[in-house]
């Protein structure tokens, strides 16, 4: 067999042994993010978050019949199985346009080893078909180009609609690919109305599978965003109207849409991209673009705009908050379908350096140059297998992690029987309803998006899966006047359970026990002996947060981290409660659980500081209270808390004043920055 005839065989080899590779360390739950919403509306044939999703939870839903492991596992095949096919057509447009067979082959695993890409290949997530997507219409027009034939432009379109379907950022790309047909107009078909009609129909069918959110909504499932039954509602679901569009930032005073915000997400990008690429990688892939200027005029601009409208370009312009470990793992998601476009100049890279080095190698009259490339190409395999080797753990570790649903677990566990729980926030809502219809997890228990309950278009869906609730009727008032009306309704027949406290004008208060709170009457309000030791039962039955991945890789793998912040911010709860109560030993324990979850939050340290005041456990305040300072200098009531221990415990009034000076002038700063946002 010729190594012609062997090479056409290279592309279903880097298929099937990606679909290995990647289903093998497929993670058999849901991995946070969107993930739990994804897969229960797949599962239950329902509508998704906006844009609704529609090609995805109906494939996802298909593939839910099936009998394999769990039903996130199942979904989450539309993450592996796209990958792989990402990383085969990758390969084919790299030969295309490189005629390298063996540069081709490891810069593809070295995007298939990379953190970021491998991570998506393995959880139920939509960026993995989306990316497929992105190397799919690359590749197809690179096709029509060299080929001049109108089949491949005809399915650019086609599949340019599919794309529609499933996530609205290919849009992105429309600037790359709008030039690529600029500079190719000669080979474009004839203009005729029948030709322009077959284009627009071609078009259309691929938007078809937006049919399926209207069919899946007229069952009225439980995961049904926005209802899309009418034009109105399937124009919101389409345009995510009420879900927030791609300016993630409305609040244009906070930090992350100033000038240096955006330096800083820019900032952010290329040191993501450097961990995913390392160091060499990135030299490379410098290197890659300044070659394909020189070598292709055409295909560098194609490939400097599709990367920079597709990663740089929305990372600034969506604002991405960047304070938390959570909300970087939200913004480095979207980097992923640059990084096809990198790829193409870590090809390149390694092709001029592959050049320069045998030029060296003449240069000092080594004999049989050409032999040497070989060897360099083995150096150039160092690279994806070096990521291999430093990205394993970190992503093996998630094949049976639980953490997810771990949560999940804990906040039913609270609950006692037939309770009423208004989660708070995606990660507590969508870990919830995973395992609630999926796994028919506490069927007992009502699961109630309180504000989604006071909206018109999904009041008789809930009526008629809770029948046994008293909703109010829909009128003119604020959500907070609905959720009012609700407790007043509802209270009597079953206990009322949320994250946190929402602030409601009725006699009795939020009651912190265990994750949640819990609303009680002013006449029917628990007992301090009952408080203290219910949060003690509660807070024994929990699983550890960090028995998982998170325990290992906390700052890695930054989606789960969320899961965190719940357990962390209950904690705080708990001890402020015991505080109030002056139980400071047990406080001062919930405050230490609070550091252990996480030790960069300044909040934790401080709260304990101030236990430890109250103990006259001076020096380990003063300690405390430092480590808050060391992790947020800017917040006067640290320092003024530190000014307090040094007066009042450790009796150095010299020091005292000048904490207190330096509070002042911090409060003085921050009130002039209120003024001028």
């Amino acid at each position: 067999m010729t190594v012609r005839n062997l090479s056409r065989y290279i592309p279903i080899t880097i298929f099937i042994f990606w679909v290995i590779f990647y289903t093998y360390f497929q993670t058999s739950s849901i991995y946070g993010g969107d993930a739990g919403d994804l897969v229960t509306a797949a599962y239950l044939r329902g509508v998704a978050h906006p844009p609704g999703y529609p090609l995805y939870t109906f494939i996802g839903h298909l593939l839910t019949k099936l009998t394999l492991q769990t039903v996130a596992w199942r979904v989450g095949l539309l993450s592996s199985i796209p990958s792989a096919a990402t990383l085969t057509v990758l390969y084919l447009l790299l030969r295309m346009v490189s005629k390298k067979t063996v540069l081709s082959l490891i810069t593809v695993f070295t995007l298939g080893f990379t953190y970021l890409f491998w991570l998506y290949a393995i959880v139920p997530e939509v960026f993995a078909l989306h990316t497929f997507f992105v190397v799919t219409l690359t590749y197809l027009l690179f096709l029509w180009s060299n080929t001049r034939s109108q089949k491949y432009l005809f399915l650019f379109v086609f599949i340019f609609g599919l794309s529609l379907t499933h996530h609205h950022i290919i849009l992105l790309l429309v600037p790359a690919f709008s030039y690529w047909i600029y500079t190719h107009r000669k080979s474009l078909p004839t203009a005729s109305p029948i030709t322009i009609g077959k284009f627009i129909g071609i078009f259309l069918l691929g938007l078809t599978p937006y049919a399926y959110v209207y069919f899946a909504a007229l069952s009225n499932p439980p995961i049904n965003w926005e209802n899309p039954v009418t034009l109105h509602q399937f124009i919101r679901l389409v345009t995510r109207a009420g879900y927030g569009a791609f300016q993630l930032q409305s609040n244009f005073s906070d930090y992350s849409v100033t000038f240096f915000g955006r330096i800083a997400q820019l900032t952010s990008y290329l040191n993501l991209a450097k961990q995913d690429f390392l160091i060499i990688g990135l030299i490379f892939i410098v290197m890659g673009a300044f070659y394909q200027w020189k070598k292709n005029r055409s295909h560098f601009i194609y490939t400097s705009l599709a990367a920079l409208f597709a990663g740089p370009f929305f990372i600034l312009y969506a604002a991405f908050p960047l304070f938390q470990i959570f909300e970087v793992g939200v913004f480095e998601r979207f980097m992923l379908p640059s990084y096809v476009f990198l790829s193409i100049w870590l090809l390149y890279g390694f092709e001029i350096t592959t050049k320069l080095m045998l030029i060296v190698f003449k240069r000092m009259r080594f004999a049989d140059v050409s032999r040497y490339t070989k060897l360099i190409y083995l150096f150039f395999f160092v690279l994806p297998l070096l990521l291999l080797y430093i990205n394993y753990h970190k992503l093996s570790i998630l094949k049976n992690d639980r953490t997810a649903e771990n949560f999940a677990q804990d906040v039913f566990d609270t609950l006692p029987e037939n309770s009423i729980i208004l989660p708070f926030g995606d990660t507590m809502t969508f870990d919830m309803q995973y395992i609630y219809y999926t796994n028919h997890y506490r069927p007992d228990v009502v699961l109630l998006h309180i504000f989604r309950a006071g909206n018109p278009i999904h009041y008789d869906a809930l009526k008629e899966e809770y029948p046994q609730l008293v909703l109010p009727d829909i009128g003119t008032e604020s959500k907070e006047d609905f959720l009012t009306r609700f407790i007043e309704k509802n209270y009597d027949t079953a206990p009322i359970y949320t994250f946190g406290y929402y602030d409601v004008p009725i006699d009795g208060e939020w009651v912190q026990q265990g994750l949640l709170t819990r609303f009680y009457m002013n006449d029917d309000m628990p007992s301090k002996d009952f408080i203290r030791s219910e949060n003690s039962r509660l807070w024994e039955m929990y699983r550890n947060p960090l028995s998982g991945s998170l325990g290992t890789y906390n700052e890695q793998n930054m989606m789960l981290a969320d899961v965190l912040t719940y357990y962390i911010i209950a904690q705080m709860n708990v001890g402020k409660l015991f505080y109030q109560r002056e139980w400071y030993a047990d406080a001062e324990n919930h405050f230490q659980e609070a550091i252990k979850l996480n030790h960069l939050y300044p909040d934790p340290p401080f709260w304990l500081a101030y236990t430890q005041l109250k103990q006259q456990k001076c020096n380990d305040a003063r300690v405390n209270a430092e480590r808050a300072i060391s992790l947020s200098d800017t917040n006067y009531r640290y320092y003024s808390l530190l000014a307090e221990i040094y007066e009042t415990c450790l009796h150095n009034d010299e020091k005292a004043v000048e904490l207190k000076n330096r509070a002042e002038e911090l409060k003085k700063k921050g009130e002039v920055l209120l003024e001028r946002l």
